[in-house]
């Protein structure tokens, strides 16, 4: 996130909330599935 906020001269929290938006608008879309983070978790990855 740091090297894209500084490739696009914006802060990392607006790179953050730009990815978690991003991630939210395709979950809700029900295009794409997604893996919660409790999968990876529970993969070891």
């Amino acid at each position: 996130m740091a090297h894209i906020a500084f490739d696009y001269s914006v802060s990392k929290s607006t790179v953050c909330e730009s990815i978690k938006w991003v991630e939210d608008t395709l979950v809700k879309s029900k295009e794409f599935a997604i893996s919660s983070k409790r999968k990876f978790i529970e993969d070891g990855v």
